[in-house]
């Protein structure tokens, strides 16, 4: 059976892209063909399709747009691309607004965006390069678009067609594409927290104790070579409870408001990391 009415678009609609909010109400995004394929988003209320804000709210031609809903406003969002340039939007509840500045990346393929939400809200897009032709992860942190990984792609070869999902279990983002270093067979790829950006991993080395703890840790970095350390403290979804740069190389840290559970603690030199975790009780 239709769910409302059968052709329910004004114009043609291409590159359709279909997703529900929360309370199950489905949501469409497409590039509007008559409206120079511009992005337009309608919704049905149980009877029929309406519009979600303007039709044609991006004043011109765009990729074909993603649609997904943050799991904290509700609200839908649309990430594509534009004139080259990746962009987001939101609509929030009258209009559709930017998310963070447009055109954030530096130069993308004009043909493939893909839009996710970690379980925090946080959105995260994916977009081919089109100088290195390799997928390239991109978040929003409340301000700014900054990069997941690599800001030049992290593919063996060239990327196609590439899809972003965040995981339920550890909150972080995978990816799968057309693998143009495989015979454009399909290649997943997801990000490691841990050892992102470091091209060094030593053996672990770091004293933390008492572990288990119930409310003070003790983090001693004594026999570290380097003076100045950047020290971070993540739960095992790689969210960040703690951050830190010093020259000390003894710290006792309060956890006692921590939930729970295993953190990951990664204390930073140039160009090397050292990995320990510890259990609060």
């Amino acid at each position: 059976m239709n769910v409302g009415n059968a052709g329910f678009s004004a114009e043609e609609a291409d590159h359709i892209n279909l997703a529900f909010n929360a309370s199950g109400q489905p949501y469409v995004a497409y590039q509007d063909y008559g409206n120079y394929y511009g992005a337009t988003v309608m919704m049905f209320d149980g009877t029929n399709w309406v519009n979600v804000g303007n039709v044609n709210f991006t004043a011109g031609g765009v990729s074909p747009p993603s649609l997904a809903f943050s799991p904290t406003d509700g609200e839908p969002y649309v990430g594509f691309d534009q004139n080259h340039g990746v962009t987001v939007m939101k609509f929030d509840g009258t209009s559709w607004v930017y998310v963070g500045n447009p055109d954030f990346s530096v130069w993308s393929d004009y043909f493939y965006v893909s839009l996710a939400f970690n379980s925090s809200g946080q959105p995260f897009v994916v977009y081919e390069d089109l100088q290195w032709l390799k997928p390239i992860v991109m978040k929003f942190d409340g301000i700014n678009w900054v990069y997941v990984g690599p800001a030049d792609g992290f593919s063996e070869g060239g990327s196609y067609y590439s899809s972003i999902a965040i995981s339920p279990t550890d909150d972080q983002p995978y990816v799968v594409y057309a693998d143009g270093g495989d015979s454009l067979k399909a290649t997943i790829m997801k990000y490691d927290s841990i050892s992102a950006g470091v091209n060094n991993i030593k053996e672990s080395i770091l004293f933390t104790y008492p572990n288990p703890t119930s409310k003070s840790l003790i983090l001693d970095v004594t026999i570290l070579p380097a003076n100045l350390k950047y020290i971070e403290i993540e739960d095992l979804k790689g969210i960040r409870m703690f951050e830190i740069q010093t020259g000390e190389s003894k710290i006792v840290l309060d956890v006692e408001n921590y939930p729970a559970g295993i953190y990951i603690v990664k204390v930073k030199t140039e160009g090397s990391m050292w990995v320990g975790k510890f259990c609060k009780d």
